[in-house]
């Protein structure tokens, strides 16, 4: 989980790069990404990790880790490869463990790899 923090780093350095990637992948419009990213200045995004089904049985290890990450989500990668957006604590899905609170990532200026020299 301490590689959240190296991804929130790049998003800064690079945000700009993965701007054009997301927008080559998911067409929106010129106006929607710039209400979206305040004018190209900063972006919300949520973490999340991925942990195995057997590490997601340590519940309490899981509530640990949430009060010193509580905006990282918990995805549950089932035995079958399948995901979870939930634990199951006491035979019932829990969802409030699991959630993950976005964040706001200022993009940095004048970081971008295809940026062309002057």
């Amino acid at each position: 989980m301490h590689s959240v923090a190296a991804y929130y780093a790049v998003l800064a350095a690079r945000g700009r790069d993965f701007l054009n990637a997301f927008s080559r992948k998911v067409p929106l419009r010129y106006e929607r990404l710039m209400e979206a990213t305040n004018e190209n200045h900063r972006i919300r995004v949520a973490f999340y990790v991925a942990l195995t089904e057997e590490a997601c049985k340590r519940v309490d290890l899981l509530r640990s880790v949430k009060r010193l990450l509580p905006a990282v989500g918990i995805i549950r990668v089932k035995n079958d490869g399948k995901c979870r957006e939930y634990l199951r604590e006491h035979g019932q899905k829990n969802h409030k463990l699991t959630e993950a609170s976005p964040v706001v990532v200022e993009i940095l200026r004048g970081n971008s790899v295809n940026k062309k020299s002057e």
